[in-house]
């Protein structure tokens, strides 16, 4: 059987309509109106603080430069390294054979084939797919991470909060907001197939 690259599960809570590890927060606590933190996931972002809270979306650095913590602001700088990093749930897919999951039913996912995708079902005795098999321990079910992602081979990568939306991919990792664009009208983002389309089915990943 072909094997999805290693999934590790990642525990996540909800925080401003988001989902993140604690860690992988922006945190404005203490600071002023209009001042900037960075982008735990990516250290080429930030955000801009208002009463306390984060901006909804992480603001792109110029080309070349890095945002730089203690002076708040961007900077140039050598390659950095983001203080949190994320393990996502692989969905789309990447032009090999391979096992997608179904962000929406754990006991559903698809193996990614040259001309279609085949949906699968766990069996009753072993119902939850873990990202690579069928388990009987439903603590394991693939979760979906609230954060933009590209994975290996990803050239668009779906908006999680807007089925319309996507981001070209240019390196793995989280997404430079510089590269967020819109579906045409009337298309939305297949995030199994990895393109707009007409007529595609349009459901949120995450509220």
């Amino acid at each position: 059987m072909l094997k999805l690259i290693f999934l590790i599960s990642l525990a996540v809570v909800s925080t401003a309509g988001m989902l993140y590890a604690d860690s992988c927060t922006p945190d404005c606590t203490g600071k002023n109106d209009l001042d900037k933190v960075a982008d735990p996931l990516n250290c080429t972002n930030y955000y801009i603080c208002l009463s306390g809270i984060p901006s909804d979306h992480a603001l792109p650095c110029d080309a070349g430069m890095i945002f730089d913590p203690e002076g708040g602001n961007c900077a140039t700088g050598p390659d950095c390294t983001p203080s949190c990093e994320v393990t996502v749930c692989p969905i789309t897919c990447n032009g090999t054979y391979s096992f997608i999951s179904d962000p929406f039913d754990c006991s559903t996912y698809y193996i990614c084939l040259p001309s279609n995708i085949v949906t699968l079902n766990c069996d009753s005795d072993t119902p939850y797919f873990n990202g690579e098999t069928c388990v009987k321990d439903k603590g394991v079910c693939c979760q979906v991470s609230c954060t933009p992602y590209c994975g290996p081979g990803i050239v668009e990568a779906p908006d999680p909060f807007d089925c319309r939306k996507y981001y070209i991919c240019t390196e793995e990792g989280v997404p430079n907001e510089a590269y967020h664009f819109q579906c045409d009208s009337g298309d939305s983002f297949d995030y199994q197939t990895g393109r707009c389309a007409p007529g595609a089915t349009c459901k949120n990943l995450c509220d």
